[in-house]
């Protein structure tokens, strides 16, 4: 990626993910002028490009880019450990490498969006590992710009939602364990009030025994 490029999508990046961040970085650069005028000392020279970059690298979150041909551009370290690629692996291959082929559609629509100036916040996808296992991550897009202000490539960040989701098709399973059960299942809270009660499957249109919620439960 050229150097102008990379500047445009660590900024991108920390605008649209980071807006926090961002402010901060130049609340903080304000501040350096402001105390370089009180004291009459030199200003702090921060190179803030490697700046961001550093932060990038040590993020906890995948961060990718791609150009315009969906050719991968830059990899960091969070983006290893979550797709276990190294970045020499896969800059300048295809990012279709890392998604389903039944998810095609939607990266087009992705890019797509990205490419008309909308952006993509927190879209729940899935994406292939190298080992070919799939993980459930949530990806947040936007636009690489040139100095022209020409959409020049698209910015990622993907974060892994895997035990989220787990957890939901667990607690799914289980309400389609208990809901399909033969025997009666019951629950009270510590004021032994009933707060779930489920007859048995062959009792289920019987209803004249089924105590209300909130019913002293012994």
């Amino acid at each position: 990626m050229p150097a102008s490029h990379a500047v445009c999508f660590i900024t991108g990046v920390f605008e649209v993910a980071n807006a926090q961040l961002s402010r901060w970085l130049r609340w903080q650069q304000k501040c350096f002028l402001e105390i370089a005028g009180i004291t009459g000392l030199p200003e702090p020279r921060i190179d803030l490009p490697a700046l961001f970059r550093a932060i990038v690298e040590s993020a906890d979150d995948a961060i990718t880019s791609t150009d315009l041909r969906e050719t991968i551009t830059s990899w960091n370290r969070a983006a290893e450990r979550l797709y276990g690629y190294s970045a020499t692996e896969v800059i300048g291959k295809s990012n279709r490498m890392i998604i389903p082929t039944d998810r095609y559609a939607e990266e087009d629509e992705i890019v797509r969006r990205v490419r008309g100036g909308e952006g993509v916040q927190h879209f729940e996808t899935v994406r292939i590992r190298k080992n070919g296992s799939q993980v459930d991550v949530a990806i947040t897009a936007s636009a690489v710009r040139d100095d022209s202000g020409s959409v020049v490539g698209v910015s990622k960040i993907a974060r892994d939602i895997s035990l989220r989701k787990d957890s939901e098709r667990n607690g799914a399973r289980l309400a389609a364990i208990v809901e399909s059960s033969d025997d009666a299942i019951v629950g009270k809270d510590l004021n032994a009030s009933l707060r779930r009660g489920i007859p048995p499957r062959s009792e289920c249109s019987a209803t004249r025994n089924v105590r209300p919620w909130g019913s002293r439960f012994a």
